[in-house]
């Protein structure tokens, strides 16, 4: 969806502005790697941020700080345009790109709003980037300072939740992990199941074949489904087996 359709969209008590009406953007440089830890503590408390995902983009720690809490960065290399409110003062290293308020407005709420209402434009030529002056021309929308906050709570609240879900199904899996390794092996044994387990090829207790219908079969309206080397099961209008299988794939992640 184009930023001109989405404009449409919105409130109209609610203003439209360029991001660099909001914010001054600047690109990150470079950091002296002896004022610098890779470990977080009294003497180097300030976070180091990179263009990165992982850690939301943590690159070390710092003995100083650049910016301002309640700033946003922004990855202007590698996966463009993502998004991340900072809460505390930092570095920003590698061109990554740093919002900082020049008004009284809820920085959380437009980082939230880049993340989801903005599609970055990437220039077909070179190395991929966003640059500062690039980001400031983008418009947002603007609405009082209360509905700002108020939409941004209830967002940070979402993730929470998100979060704690991610951190239980972790657990869980975890847990499954743990209780396969005992079972599978027969370290641990079920109630009423005793005596030795016998061992056998998998060829003498199952019939192994190669699927012999591809990608070029496959009809998105089909009644059965077709199982490629992929996540995505695709359609398809006839079967090779009428019957329980497993499937295991022969290129790509064969570990599943």
């Amino acid at each position: 969806m184009s930023q001109s359709i989405m404009m449409d969209k919105f409130p109209s008590e609610w203003q439209v502005m360029q991001i660099g009406d909001l914010f001054e953007a600047k690109a990150g440089g470079d950091y002296d790697p002896s004022n610098s830890s890779d470990v977080r503590d009294n003497r180097y408390p300030y976070p180091i941020y990179a263009n990165g995902l992982t850690q939301q983009g943590l690159y070390g720690f710092s003995n100083y700080s650049e910016e301002p809490s309640g700033s946003i960065t922004v990855t202007g290399r590698g996966t463009l345009g993502q998004a991340f409110y900072r809460d505390t003062p930092f570095v920003a290293i590698g061109r990554l790109i740093v919002l900082k308020p020049k008004t009284s407005i809820n920085a959380r709420f437009f980082c939230e709003y880049i993340n989801y209402g903005i599609e970055f434009a990437v220039e077909s030529t070179g190395v991929p980037q966003l640059t500062a002056p690039q980001i400031s021309n983008y418009l947002v929308p603007v609405p009082l300072i209360p509905e700002q906050r108020a939409i941004a709570e209830v967002l940070s609240d979402v993730d929470g939740l998100l979060n704690a879900l991610e951190a239980l199904i972790a657990k869980k899996r975890a847990i499954k992990q743990a209780t396969m390794q005992q079972l599978l092996t027969g370290k641990a044994r079920l109630p009423g199941f005793s005596g030795a387990w016998e061992t056998k090829r998998l060829g003498d207790v199952a019939h192994i074949k190669t699927g012999s219908k591809n990608n070029e079969d496959k009809d998105d309206n089909g009644q059965y489904p077709l199982y490629v080397r992929s996540a995505v099961v695709e359609r398809i209008n006839s079967y090779c087996f009428d019957g329980e299988a497993i499937l295991v794939p022969g290129e790509g992640g064969i570990e599943n």
